[in-house]
């Protein structure tokens, strides 16, 4: 598998700026840099302060 790229191909889309990802947490505005994921589809995000839910939401 090369990157380079044929003529006529165009790179493969890759989402453009950055993601906005607020904490889950119920009444919290914050930044949500935290994921916590059992699957690849459930993704939950919780910001600092409630990262412990997050923790709980896995079991730890």
């Amino acid at each position: 598998m090369s990157d380079e790229l044929r003529p006529g191909e165009t790179p493969a889309s890759a989402p453009s700026g950055i993601f906005v990802h607020y904490c889950e947490r119920e009444g919290s505005s914050a930044w949500g840099g935290w994921r916590y994921s059992r699957t690849k589809q459930e993704t939950r995000w919780f910001c600092f302060g409630h990262r412990d839910h997050g923790e709980r939401l896995l079991g730890r």
